[in-house]
């Protein structure tokens, strides 16, 4: 499940010394002993060494005598000995070489088996760290995070070996580790449960390597749908919203099973309706948008086709009206109803619309803003009218504002249309309806545009997040704690990834391009 792993610099951390190694040169594979001639041993090291004790048999010295350190030019032993040591004692004497000969002062005869013990000091030579693919013929491949030049302890200083980093090894690692998984998926291979590294501690000398501290710490990372198709699963998703209310759509966030949550960011674009939308308002002047989520009233009147229902209102202040928003409940599959605005007579509907639109209802039980639009803008005064609902077919429960009692309907007759049934009258602003006006002019949205797009509202069941960063219409917001506390939740922990529900709310959406959920997780 994972596209690549994110190694945490703060956590990771390699600390520790390269430093001088002491060994028995005679047990030695790079050192060769030669005798040559009766008294002289040739030393061969495979690289300078400083000599640090010398010790032969006890038998073949004579009386307090030394052993000398005789300097070879080619293949002629210098008479005069560079250094002369006492057997079985170490020397301060710096005397390194990579040939050279031994001889007893005494000229007594030294053979390769009077040679007990030749202590020598190697020091780290360039050392340096890297890491590797797991397999070893791919180590020409390794990439290399720290180094030292020159030989640490001669020539160079010995704090020059110390080694203490964090930022680098970890930058290193996951670059290795990312590559071999980006050369996985072009291959159209599968991610192994398991990728082996080698962490490489090299020296061209041989030395001692003193690790204190060796820790490396990382997330796996995946940046895609994981509960869709696997060609699906690393596309951009696009979702729609309803004009003129508050439109609610979700998508699915899907978790590795058994994976703790360590970040999880979800990109979204917002694509809003051009000019911003006028907020739906009541005939009292009072602003909201349709939200449908809101809709918990419990009360209102039944209407179907025997009579319909009218409702008083006044406008506040005149106003231009394309659309009437009523909140309702249909109580009938294919439930279709008429709306005009009438003025009033003899405090009654007059029975000739000022304008009148219909409204369709496909699913009942669902409870909801049903838009009329009407066939053009009217304009409304403020003046008395009455707003009337005729259902044709089905019939729909139009909700109260409040749970307060609604007053005492009326029965009236209109005597502008006696074709008309009776008519309920309810009282002013009892009943849930909205005016939606015309979108504003471009010129004119400036300063109305923060109260005509409500923010985007993001959740996690009934949790919100908030952006993380935002640049424009560009919007990233940070899930993390919102998605541990609903896993939290308790979920079986093998299987399929646990989905996760995430959900977009908002007024004056026109569209959502949300990319792939980003993950940070361990197993």
């Amino acid at each position: 499940v994972a596209d690549e792993i994110v190694v945490d610099s703060a956590i990771s951390h390699i600390q520790g010394a390269f430093l001088t190694l002491d060994y028995d040169a005679v047990d030695s594979s790079g050192t060769t002993l030669t005798q040559k001639g009766s008294k002289t041993i040739l030393v061969t090291h495979s690289a300078p060494r400083l000599v640090r004790k010398v010790r032969v048999d006890t038998t073949a010295l004579g009386s307090n005598d030394k052993i000398g350190l005789h300097r070879v030019d080619v293949d002629k032993v210098v008479a005069e000995p560079t250094v002369s040591l006492t057997n079985n004692a170490t020397t301060s004497q710096a005397f390194v070489d990579g040939r050279f000969a031994l001889r007893l002062q005494s000229e007594n005869n030294l053979a390769v088996a009077d040679l007990f013990d030749l202590q020598v000091r190697s020091f780290p030579s360039s050392p340096r760290i890297g890491v590797a693919p797991g397999d070893a013929a791919r180590y020409n491949e390794a990439l290399y995070f720290w180094q030292a030049a020159g030989e640490i302890g001669n020539g160079t200083p010995a704090d020059e070996g110390e080694v203490d980093v964090a930022t680098t090894v970890a930058e290193t690692v996951q670059r290795l580790v990312n590559r071999e998984l980006a050369t996985l998926s072009t291959a159209g291979q599968a991610v192994p449960a398991q990728l082996t590294l080698h962490l490489l501690f090299e020296s061209s000398a041989p030395c001692r390597l003193q690790l204190d501290t060796l820790r490396v710490a990382y997330q796996l990372a995946t940046a895609r749908w994981l509960d869709q198709p696997v060609a699906a699963q690393r596309e951009k998703r696009v979702l729609r919203f309803a004009a003129n209310r508050v439109d609610t759509q979700a998508v699915t966030v899907a978790v590795p099973p058994g994976a703790t949550v360590e970040q999880a960011r979800i990109e979204v674009v917002v694509g809003r309706t051009g000019a911003p939308q006028a907020l739906p308002t009541t005939a009292a002047g009072q602003e909201s948008p349709l939200n449908d989520a809101a809709l918990t009233q419990k009360q209102g009147i039944r209407i179907d086709a025997t009579q319909p229902v009218a409702l008083a209102i006044t406008p506040a202040q005149a106003l231009t009206v394309r659309a009437i928003a009523l909140g309702m409940t249909a109580l009938a599959a294919e439930t279709t109803l008429a709306v005009s605005l009438q003025e009033s007579w003899q405090a009654a509907p007059s029975g000739s619309p000022l304008a009148q639109g219909t409204l369709q209802f496909k699913h009942p039980g669902r409870t909801l803003w049903g838009i009329a639009e009407l066939p053009a803008p009217v304009v409304l005064s403020t003046q008395p009218l009455w707003l009337v609902v005729q259902v044709h077919a089905g019939a729909v429960v139009w909700l109260a504002e409040t749970k307060s009692a609604m007053g005492t309907p009326g029965q009236v007759q209109s005597s502008a249309n006696h074709q008309l049934p009776p008519i309920a009258r309810i009282a002013q602003q009892q009943l849930l309806h909205r005016f939606i006006t015309p979108q504003p002019s471009t010129a004119a949205t400036t300063e109305m545009a923060p109260a005509t797009q409500s923010p985007l509202q993001v959740r996690i069941g009934t949790a919100e997040v908030t952006p993380l960063q935002q640049d424009g219409d560009t919007v990233i917001y940070e899930l993390t704690t919102a998605l541990t506390n609903y896993l939290a939740g308790g979920f079986p922990m093998a299987g399929s990834p646990i989905v996760v529900p995430l959900t977009f709310s908002g007024f004056g959406l026109k569209t959502l391009t949300i990319y792939p959920p980003q993950l940070k997780f361990s197993l």
